[in-house]
């Protein structure tokens, strides 16, 4: 295999296994974090875009970014398993 496809195929691997599907912490919806506007709770915790908002997350479109974080309160944290 030429080296540059080989390298494009293993980059390509790596990407998708990095953007791998998880979890809303919420509501159990598949969340792809690379691809969907999800926020981010923790560098394993995700909410999905809906419940975010419900949560009083607002996310600015023109800046692909957060402005608002939602709140996370009364959500399990792995970090805090007795909170």
């Amino acid at each position: 295999m030429p080296c540059g496809i080989e390298r494009a195929s293993s980059r390509l691997m790596n990407e998708s296994e990095w953007k791998g599907v998880t979890t809303c912490i919420a509501c159990g919806a598949e969340v792809s974090p690379e691809v969907d506007r999800a926020f981010a709770c923790s560098s394993d915790n995700y909410l999905c875009f809906e419940c975010a908002e419900a949560r009083g997350g607002v996310y600015d479109a023109d800046e692909d970014r957060w402005i608002a974080a939602p709140d996370t309160s009364g959500l399990e944290d792995e970090r805090r398993p007795h909170a």
